[in-house]
């Protein structure tokens, strides 16, 4: 569906790809990828600011995300 407010809290990222993974639309949830798939689009994610105050619980996992499709370098000096 189209986003057509501004959400209460945080803020709506568009234009994400995930590699090496699948995604479930409708159990909204990551998956085993399709054979020969890299890469895919994600759909739009709502991001909430929260305050780190204790470690992440047992089965949760830190994703890092990469400004770049390439992992090297950075915004001042690509690779």
């Amino acid at each position: 569906k189209e986003i057509t407010q501004y959400p209460k809290e945080g803020v709506y990222v568009g234009g994400m790809f995930l590699e090496g993974g699948g995604w479930d639309p409708e159990l909204c949830c990551l998956q085993e990828p399709n054979p020969m798939e890299l890469t895919l689009m994600m759909p739009v994610i709502q991001f909430k600011p929260s305050e780190n105050k204790k470690k992440a619980g047992k089965g949760i996992y830190p994703c890092p995300v990469y400004y770049y499709p390439v992992r090297t370098g950075s915004r001042e000096r690509p690779s």
